[in-house]
């Protein structure tokens, strides 16, 4: 199954979209995808095509996917960002100490701004995940006694880390007394229709006669005979309850393309919910890191694609998501997938999805203004 819906780029076009995604499966990049693909304040088109794999569901315009580490940016961002619209956070220099007082280590002496833009020295993973204790609270407590003696590189060196985002996790649960799956439903969520897992949205048989939502599978990590459906494939995710800094939401292509395209119309001064002096302040291209609060600047070889230009920003999700967005050039591109399966090369998406995106620049992109 593979269709264009809601395109504005014509019959053509789209078939020619739909055989590159094509073309991704056949690749063994994944068996299936949705594509949304966004330009200024319009969406271009919803793309979705394939399955899940033999004898597994189709994908659909309904279907679901796990965004995995795109969670650091639509969650952690986005709640940062209205924290400091709302002044209950003052400034993204405040320490960890201020929330987290009982630690011991430098780590209190680290700033927010370290955290999101992965230069607290913090180690990428957090591996001690043990079955006991039960109570998410008190593995919260665990985690945080654990990481406050977790040895550290030097201060200032970027290293992507998965932890220094479940602490800000925990950090905004405390800032607001609230679940940090609460806290994201009731500011954003709600309004994008994303999602923090759990998820019981399964799919059943009558799927392929009336269309409604569902969870796509994809592959344990722990066990790679199971497969999961609306739990998230990030083990420290699934352990802390399904709802943690750095993984865990999950959506449609088209509701991650809403939620950017927020974002990209905040940046210039027209957006509903955030603040253009916020984000401008925290997206300041003139800065040389890699990460600004959390966005990925495409560095080559970069997923973006080699025609991905200096005003490009975005993020990748360990189960196939992608988002990308250009706040110069105002276009938008969406690609969710589950690219581990047992039939699968995980590594493939990886290899094909540059040049997918450079195709995107060069016969979409670049010539929208002769398209539309």
């Amino acid at each position: 199954m593979a269709e264009a819906v809601g395109s504005i780029l014509g019959p053509e076009l789209d078939a020619q979209i739909l055989m590159k995604l094509d073309d991704l499966k056949r690749a063994g990049a994944a068996h299936g995808f949705q594509l949304c693909l966004g330009y200024r304040d319009r969406c271009l088109g919803l793309y979705y095509l394939g399955d899940f794999g033999p004898d597994r569901p189709p994908v659909t315009t309904q279907t679901w996917f796990d965004l995995a580490s795109l969670t650091k940016i639509i969650s952690i961002f986005s709640l940062v960002c209205l924290a400091l619209q709302s002044r209950s956070l003052q400034s993204v220099e405040q320490r960890v100490g201020e929330f987290l007082p009982f630690l011991k280590s430098d780590l209190k002496d680290r700033s927010l701004r370290d955290l999101l833009e992965h230069q607290s020295g913090l180690p990428a993973t957090f591996e001690d995940i043990r079955e006991q204790p039960v109570e998410r609270e008190a593995r919260v407590r665990y985690f945080l006694s654990q990481v406050d003696e977790m040895p550290r590189t030097a201060y200032g060196e970027t290293l992507y880390s998965d932890v220094g985002y479940m602490i800000l996790g925990l950090i905004l649960e405390r800032l607001h007394q609230q679940r940090l799956r609460d806290l994201f439903d009731a500011q954003v969520g709600q309004i994008f229709s994303i999602r923090y897992a759990p998820i019981d949205l399964p799919w059943s048989f009558l799927h392929r006669f009336f269309e409604s939502d569902f969870v796509g599978p994809c592959q344990s990590l722990d066990n790679s005979s199971e497969f999961l459906s609306g739990s998230p494939q990030d083990p420290k995710a699934h352990w802390l309850g399904g709802d943690a800094g750095h993984a865990g939401l999950f959506a449609k292509a088209r509701a991650v393309e809403n939620w950017a395209k927020e974002i990209f119309l905040a940046y210039h001064g027209k957006g509903l919910l955030f603040s253009d002096r916020v984000l401008r302040e925290h997206i300041d291209f003139n800065k040389s890191q890699r990460f600004l609060l959390g966005w990925d600047r495409p560095t080559q070889p970069s997923q973006a694609g080699e025609l991905a230009g200096p005003f490009c920003l975005g993020h990748l999700g360990y189960t196939g998501s992608s988002l990308w967005v250009d706040f110069e050039k105002s276009y938008r591109v969406t690609l969710l997938c589950h690219r581990h399966f047992p039939e699968l090369d995980p590594s493939a998406l990886g290899r094909l999805r540059p040049q997918f995106h450079d195709w995107l620049t060069e016969t979409v992109f670049n010539r929208l203004r002769e398209i539309l």
